[in-house]
């Protein structure tokens, strides 16, 4: 509704705040040749057993079947091929402009995104058209060379990428019970009535995931608030619920104090968390019987001011 470079300076430059610069170099290097990878082969095996049926089955004997192919036919001709990438690197005068820019480009990204949120392999989609144009260059290299024999070995290789990516990451993608926070947005989709009040401490990519998904849900921030030692009685439900979301929980857990508010006011959901190595999502839903003897403290957060702030 405005014009400023400030705002989409911000915009522009924003990424998920739990994430940041990191400088641990064996870690970096680790979580960059796994994210690289993924680049090109996503997904886990573990979505083989999750998602175990005929159909799953079909598209594991076709990718297994065309990744052998690829790699007997490398194991078979891999003197000659190494032949020809020799010849092919030894002879880029054509190509040598455009391979020299490409390994510039993608050697930019790779220094930045080595101590930039490394383990983000959809960063690293911005140098994948100079890893593309590199192999392109020196396939026409190889195709010109005196005495070729097609072989097929980049079409294979293309067919085999493409059905490992569809049976390991395309396919579970497209099933919710492959995707847990996913699943949890449902239920909760179905659980909260329109208008539910969610408070919240902080911003974060599981948080926003739920947000999005319960569209009639209000999503409060309770952090200026929660200083004052009166924030203990602030928070009855603006609409017909009101929960508290893992970034608060987290908050008041810090103290004794909060966490005796915690079992004084509000009700362990178990059905709506979702807590294991991978991921740490809870909610607590607000005991409204505990704030119907409250008294008119509760009045003391600004809901109508917070509400607006929201909307806006």
């Amino acid at each position: 509704g405005r014009l400023s470079v400030r705002a989409f300076a911000t915009w522009i430059t924003y990424f998920s705040p739990e994430h940041g610069f990191t400088f641990s170099v064996w870690n970096n290097l680790v979580h960059t040749l796994r994210s690289q990878w993924r680049v090109f082969l996503g997904g886990r095996a573990g979505f083989i057993r999750d998602l175990w049926g005929p159909v799953i089955l079909a598209m594991v004997t076709v990718s297994l079947l065309v990744v052998l192919a690829f790699f007997g036919l490398m194991l078979r001709r891999v003197s000659e091929l190494k032949a020809a990438v020799t010849a092919a690197i030894r002879e880029r005068a054509q190509f040598k402009p455009l391979t020299t820019l490409c390994i510039v480009w993608a050697l930019v990204y790779i220094v930045f995104l080595f101590f930039f949120i490394p383990q983000n392999a959809f960063y690293r989609l911005f140098y994948l058209p100079a890893l593309v144009i590199l192999a392109g260059a020196l396939l026409a290299t190889i195709e010109g060379s005196p005495g070729h024999v097609r072989r097929y070995r980049a079409a294979l290789f293309a067919a085999a990428v493409f059905f490992a990516n569809l049976t390991l990451s395309q396919y579970p993608s497209t099933q919710v019970r492959a995707n847990p926070p996913l699943q949890l947005a449902l239920t909760l989709n179905r659980t909260w009535p329109a208008g539910t009040t969610v408070y919240f401490n902080s911003s974060n990519s599981d948080n926003l995931l739920i947000r999005y998904f319960n569209p009639t849900s209000i999503w409060l921030d309770a952090s200026p608030h929660i200083p004052r030692r009166y924030y203990f009685d602030s928070f009855p439900p603006v609409g017909r619920e009101g929960w508290l979301e893992t970034t608060l929980i987290d908050k008041f857990e810090a103290t004794a104090e909060g966490k005796a508010w915690l079992d004084a006011h509000t009700l362990v959901r178990p059905e709506y968390e979702l807590v294991n190595r991978k991921h740490r999502i809870r909610f607590r839903q607000l005991n409204s019987q505990s704030f119907s003897n409250a008294g008119t403290q509760a009045s003391r957060l600004p809901h109508r001011a917070t509400r607006r702030a929201y909307k806006r």
